[in-house]
């Protein structure tokens, strides 16, 4: 089953390999993209090719926003840990039990 093209491949120069790996990326097999890249980029002539194969390759990696909101939310998780065990009470003990009546 041939997965659609890319919006941002529309303008990619039509080869094989690079068309395999457009292919590739579509289904969400980036791993295929990243083993695939640097083959295609070694042995294309054209610099059409490679420069779309090397956009490709960017496409698989995070989003650099991502990793910077990824860190804010491992630091806010962290202070709010540390502030926590820093700030917080050992829990009172439970309550005596009441002695229990039998009236007859």
């Amino acid at each position: 089953m041939k997965a659609s093209r890319p919006a941002f491949a529309s303008e990619f120069p039509d080869d094989p390999g690079l068309a395999r790996l457009v292919d590739a990326f579509a289904r969400g097999n980036y791993r295929a993209v990243k083993d695939g890249v640097p083959a295609l980029v070694a042995q294309t002539e054209s610099d059409a090719v490679r420069a779309a194969a090397t956009e490709l390759l960017a496409r698989t990696r995070p989003d650099p926003a991502a990793r910077v909101l990824f860190g804010l939310a491992l630091v806010v998780v962290a202070g709010l840990s540390g502030w926590w065990i820093w700030h917080g009470k050992q829990p009172h003990p439970p309550p005596e039990p009441r002695a229990i009546e039998y009236v007859r």
